[in-house]
């Protein structure tokens, strides 16, 4: 027998779900992220940048987004900083050498792993999988090259670590738009061989075409702008700001994060398993997540389940006492609360990254199935076995609205 819910009880799951709200309330852990650009400046200290009035679009980023003022580097110099954020290691490389290759698993390994894409966007790169150094491209800035997998594989390397001026191209439309890109701006533009003000202007001029994107403003996303290093004058403390989906404006975290804390989070924002005890142990940047706000009260007689939702409702019942909540949560991830027969249940972020309003059912005991159209329009679907929730699965297909289930 198919259990759903609708009319007079899904009205009031709604009516409690949907109560109105200013901003979220606080949400716990990173969020389900669809897409996440990393990129990577160079050799500037955090007090050569922050707060610098050469730096006027960096300042204004900030202040836009959140900002990391403890975070550190890895290493010096350049190289083993980039295999630490990529890598989840230096890998024991202290040089900018340019034949030290790598044979280990790196965070491309992972994506495609996981079902994702990625790219690398190398500033000034002759051509796609160029090895070696050539005007202002510099070898030591691209990580992916040092990775035998990569390299070593043609297609996979000409397909993936590319000119920067394939990124244009590849923002035009969400679907052409990798889940990881890691951008690298050439050897003047990065501030390695220019002003501060050089990298400043570079950044305003490139940085709103990621931002203003179809990918970054439909999906949940999320940008990352570092300094591999610092210019050894102050104890490798370098800026790291973050915009995007869920980050709060204006934030300031003073907690110890470095490369690594930042390949974890994004780890955890993508669905990807960890590489090395580095990034496993890193502490994750949770507290840029979510703004905390009073709670609205409730309209008389309705009783409020709390959340933000940015979806209608939906509700299942798979055993007698027992109803199961859902709707898509202001980081695009599907929400699930329950009520056990006395009580109603914590939320719980069940992943994913909707576009559409869930559905629920219940068609046997002890069994919940959730559908709902995912970043990439076909039909996703995650469900309860009575014990736990497997993992998400595609079901392919390429869906105007949301689903439905009968």
């Amino acid at each position: 027998m198919v259990k759903r819910l609708t009319g007079t009880v899904l009205a009031a799951i709604g009516a409690a779900l949907l109560v109105p709200v200013v901003t979220p309330v606080k949400a716990t852990g990173v969020p389900a992220l669809s897409h996440v650009f990393v990129i990577v400046m160079e050799n500037h200290a955090y007090g050569e940048i922050i707060g610098s009035s050469s730096a006027p679009y960096i300042n204004s980023l900030a202040a836009k987004g959140g900002l990391a003022t403890s975070y550190t580097a890895t290493t010096h110099p350049s190289l083993p900083n980039y295999l630490a954020l990529t890598g989840a290691s230096t890998f024991g490389i202290t040089s900018d050498c340019t034949t030290c290759w790598v044979n280990a698993t790196n965070v491309a390994d992972k994506v495609e792993s996981a079902g994702k894409s990625w790219k690398a966007y190398q500033e000034s790169m002759p051509s796609a999988c160029f090895v070696g150094d050539s005007g202002s491209y510099a070898q030591k800035h691209d990580p992916f090259i040092y990775y035998n997998d990569v390299r070593t594989n043609t297609s996979r390397c000409q397909s993936h670590v590319v000119p920067y001026t394939q990124l244009a191209t590849d923002l035009a439309s969400a679907s052409t738009t990798p889940n990881y890109a890691f951008i690298t701006p050439n050897m003047c533009n990065d501030m390695h061989d220019c002003a501060v003000s050089t990298g400043d202007s570079w950044l305003q001029q490139q940085v709103p075409t990621i931002l203003n994107s179809a990918a970054f403003t439909t999906q949940p996303s999320l940008l990352a702008v570092i300094w591999d290093e610092d210019d050894s004058s102050a104890g490798n403390q370098v800026p790291a700001i973050l915009v995007g989906s869920g980050v709060t404006a204006g934030l300031r975290s003073s907690r110890g994060y470095n490369h690594y804390s930042l390949l974890a989070t994004m780890e955890v924002g993508l669905g990807l398993g960890t590489l090395t005890t580095n990034d496993a142990g890193a502490a994750t940047m949770t507290d840029f997540f979510g703004a905390s706000t009073p709670s609205p009260s409730p309209s008389p007689g309705w009783s409020t389940l709390g959340g933000v939702t940015t979806s209608d409702p939906t509700a299942a019942s798979w055993a007698s006492g027992h109803v199961d909540a859902f709707a898509r949560g202001a980081d695009h991830a599907l929400w699930h609360r329950a009520w056990t027969g006395t009580s109603w249940g914590a939320w719980q972020s069940l992943g994913g990254g909707l576009t559409s309003s869930p559905s629920a059912v219940s068609g046997t005991s002890n069994r919940i199935d959730v559908f709902a159209r995912g970043g990439d329009s076909a039909l996703w679907h995650r469900w309860w076995d009575g014990t736990t929730w497997q993992a998400w699965e595609s079901i392919g297909g390429a869906l105007s609205d949301g689903p439905g289930v009968a």
